[in-house]
């Protein structure tokens, strides 16, 4: 597939990169992770392809990948982009890093590595950082111009000078896309099991249906990252279920299993000790929790974007940490997940005791993604305290923090619909770059399927995302 592809791009005028170069074979650890290959494998499997790329496809540019190859990192190996690419293979196109791929400027300049794509705190390739290895010698006159004739020919025939990048007369909302996203939708669905012949529903013995599932009511689930697409029209399952029943068929929805922030409700005690609705943050002008904090303020709920006026005032321009307390408002007896989501680092307590600590973590191990199920009584405090690491003001990183819980039980009146339908995967809040897909179903979603098909063995479960997963016995 790959020449046809590279091929059909370019003829568009538009330079197709193949990626990532090389051996980019899992997701989990890519920034760092040595791939050691012996060479008759790697030139008889995994260079092929990109050879093909460049031979029968002669594609525009290359992008190295963040892992290292026997011992490098691949933008920054001459094995990779000077003597297999430029020399063996007679690449002339743009060979580039991929974002934040590069770790020592000067290696990969003399590695053979011509842009280092845009953003971050590093620019390890800016005229910077670079200039002075041309002024002791190190980078020569005749690197860079080997780096500007690949940059300037590629733009040269690709003709991007000739005419407008943009063209008008391709409408944004694309019927011809529209129909192609259609049909590959379509094409893509695959029945992996009907037992007792729950499909297709029938219509006159159906009276009542039940959808369940964060999953069944949006837009279709993608992955995160550069992946990521929000669709211009689409379908529920919610709107396609209820379209199609018809005013005779009563369609509910319920979203349980989704620990949306916005509808997660806390408790917070006030100066006389009477709880009221949301969450307590004490702000500290420091990142160490210390000292008196310089604003204490009252959330409806934990869900901050501190790269926008989330931020406060008076730690609007230097590094800040702040803590948050609160009560967990326990509307029934069950077991409820709980998801904490941050871009920095954090630490989670549930009644004094510590669920996930981050704290000291340094570089890319800041982020963080935890879930977690807790079995929670009526009517027992669930005190939850979530302490946060904030950045300075404008940082790339350490922006958001979110944190939601939900109630992984059936509804009580499940068993009475005719029907029950459970949308359940992956979105892009557990699959994406950097992560490699695991192998259960992500935010105990097997629980809900599990709860729901034991209430109501007469239920269709809807799986985004494909393969992978443990389901359990269902109709």
């Amino acid at each position: 597939m790959l020449v046809p592809l590279i091929k059909a791009v370019q003829r568009e005028g538009v330079v197709a990169t193949s990626k990532h170069f090389v051996c980019n074979d899992q997701e989990y650890n890519r920034n760092s992770i040595n791939t050691i290959v012996d060479e008759r494998t790697l030139r008889e499997i995994y260079l092929r392809p990109f050879e093909a790329a460049v031979k029968q496809g002669h594609s525009g540019a290359f992008m190295d990948a963040y892992n290292q190859l026997n011992g490098f990192f691949c933008s920054q190996s001459s094995y990779l982009n000077t003597l297999v690419l430029a020399q063996q293979w007679a690449f002339d196109g743009i060979r580039m890093s991929d974002w934040g791929g590069v770790h020592d400027g000067l290696q990969a300049a003399l590695a053979g590595l011509d842009l280092e794509m845009p953003g971050g705190s590093r620019a390890l390739m800016s005229s910077a950082n670079l200039y002075p290895y041309f002024q002791s010698g190190q980078l020569t006159e005749a690197t860079i111009d080997d780096k500007v004739s690949r940059i300037i020919g590629t733009i040269l025939r690709f003709h991007f000078l000739d005419r407008p990048q943009l063209d008008t007369s391709i409408p944004q909302d694309n019927p011809v896309s529209a129909k192609a996203g259609l049909d590959s939708a379509r094409e893509g669905i695959i029945l992996l099991k009907n037992d007792n012949k729950l499909l297709p529903i029938d219509r006159t013995k159906v009276k009542s249906i039940a959808v369940v599932g964060s999953l069944a009511n949006g837009a279709p689930p993608g992955e995160g990252g550069s992946g990521a697409v929000t669709p211009i029209h689409y379908t529920s399952e919610l709107a396609g279920i209820t379209q199609a029943a018809g005013s005779n068929v009563k369609v509910d929805f319920y979203n349980i299993g989704n620990a949306d922030p916005t509808t997660s409700t806390w408790q917070y005690p006030d100066s006389n000790g009477v709880y009221q609705s949301g969450l307590e943050a004490a702000y500290f002008a420091n990142q160490t929790l210390s000292g008196t904090p310089v604003l204490t303020q009252i959330y409806p709920d934990l869900l901050v974007n501190y790269n926008s006026t989330d931020r406060p005032t008076v730690v609007a321009s230097i590094p800040f940490s702040v803590r948050w307390t609160g009560r967990m408002a326990v509307p029934a007896t069950g077991d409820y997940l709980f998801q904490i989501q941050s871009d920095s680092n954090i630490r989670f307590i549930v009644n004094g005791q510590s669920l996930f600590d981050n704290w000291s973590a340094t570089g890319r191990n800041v982020a963080a993604n935890f879930t977690t199920k807790l079995s929670v009584v009526a009517g027992q405090p669930v005190d939850v305290t979530v302490e946060y690491k904030g950045p300075p003001a404008r940082s790339r990183g350490g922006s958001s923090l979110s944190l939601g819980y939900a109630s992984l039980s059936a509804p009580a009146n499940i068993a009475n619909y005719d029907a029950v339908v459970i949308a359940a995967g992956f979105d892009s809040s557990t699959e994406g770059e950097g992560s490699d897909r695991t192998y259960t179903m992500p935010n105990d979603q097997d629980t809900v399927i599990s709860n729901v098909v034991v209430a109501n063995p007469k239920t269709v479960v809807v799986l985004h995302g494909g393969g992978g997963m443990d389901i359990p016995a269902m109709g």
